[in-house]
């Protein structure tokens, strides 16, 4: 009687053994769980130099495109909607400077002055843009948006000559002809921190005022290089 009666003990005890080491691994799995979480939300910077300026037919008969000089400085703030696709919202600093050499059968440029042989127009804005990046694998992406631009300094700087004959430089700063406001479309190619971009402004840039009644447009499409994440 006395061995069945420390046999059912020792059964029951194991049992119970048993039950606590279930009891103890189940706490240690719900830890490893919580260590996925992270933040959706990154920063990063771009900062794009034109290479090219094209399409700038538009009223410039006569005119040769010097091909000019952009660069953006842009703020990223990246919000991963899925694995491969993050929503872009930016804001940034533009420089735009377009040069032209003048021929002798121009006579549209906006300028009261009929010696000049070079002009130049240099705008300085703020930006604010929204795009997608879509991830094609760990290296390789594409992204696309619209980006708007508040030119708050907009300058035209000429190239003359005074009546003694020698060069000098003219700027008119204030431009009423050129509009406070730009819209870009855009779209990258990117393979790590370099990609190659395109923007093409989707309005006019000038307007008509008595100091340039003229019709015309600079280059609407700027293609170039960009370093960034």
């Amino acid at each position: 009687m006395k061995k069945t009666i420390l046999a059912f003990i020792i059964i029951i005890s194991s049992f119970m053994l048993k039950a606590g080491a279930v009891v103890v691994e189940e706490p240690v799995n719900k830890t490893d769980t919580t260590k996925q979480t992270g933040s959706k939300f990154s920063v990063g910077f771009m900062l794009d130099y034109t290479l090219l300026n094209l399409l700038d037919e538009k009223g410039l008969k006569g005119v040769f495109d010097d091909n000019g000089f952009n660069i953006n400085i842009l703020i990223n703030v990246k919000y991963n909607l899925t694995k491969n696709i993050n929503l872009i919202s930016q804001f940034g600093y533009n420089y735009e400077l377009y040069s032209f050499e003048k021929g002798d059968t121009n006579t549209t440029f906006p300028t009261a002055v009929s010696t000049n042989y070079s002009e130049r127009f240099l705008l300085h804005a703020i930006s604010l843009g929204i795009g997608a990046r879509i991830n094609l694998n760990k290296k390789v992406y594409t992204e696309f948006g619209v980006m708007s631009k508040f030119n708050f300094s907009k300058t035209y700087n000429y190239e003359a000559k005074n009546s003694n004959g020698n060069p000098i430089e003219v700027y008119v700063r204030d431009l009423n002809y050129i509009k406070d406001f730009n819209h870009d479309a855009y779209f990258r190619l990117g393979y790590n921190y370099v990609n190659l971009f395109a923007y093409y402004r989707l309005n006019d840039m000038f307007k008509p005022s008595n100091y340039a009644p003229v019709v015309y447009e600079l280059p609407r499409l700027r293609i170039g290089i960009s370093y960034g994440f």
